[in-house]
């Protein structure tokens, strides 16, 4: 269960980086930076629900399947559950030209290997 609770990188990471990614693909419109971020903050919520529900469904699941408390290949299984998790975003990001995936994609992939020092740390402190 402490693996799960390390998840908060993964989203952290890809929040802010969507975010970043709105805001700055929205910066030559005439709207004020409040209504920007309000902009943004609504279209990461209501519009990307879908990608919401999905990265934390699919990211508990294969935590519980893949990791649990297992240090052995910690690295290769975390790479693995980022594939696994991406490909529908890869294939909505190819069908459907929504390249708002694309940074998420990226995101997660580095809050992963950065998530690796976070597990290895609270297993550590588990012992």
């Amino acid at each position: 269960m402490k693996v799960i609770k390390t998840n908060w990188i993964n989203f952290l990471g890809v929040f802010i980086t969507v975010l970043l990614y709105v805001v700055i693909g929205n910066l030559s419109e005439a709207v004020s930076i409040g209504g920007l971020l309000l902009m943004a903050l609504l279209l990461i919520f209501l519009y990307g629900i879908i990608f919401w529900i999905g990265l934390f469904a699919a990211l508990i699941t294969l935590d519980l399947i893949l990791i649990r408390e297992n240090q052995r290949h910690l690295l290769r299984n975390l790479l693995i559950e980022w594939f696994i998790i991406s490909i529908p975003f890869m294939y909505w990001t190819a069908i459907y030209e929504e390249y708002i995936f694309l940074p998420a994609i990226l995101s997660l992939l580095v809050t992963q290997i950065l998530r690796k020092q976070l597990i290895v740390s609270v297993c550590k402190s588990s012992s």
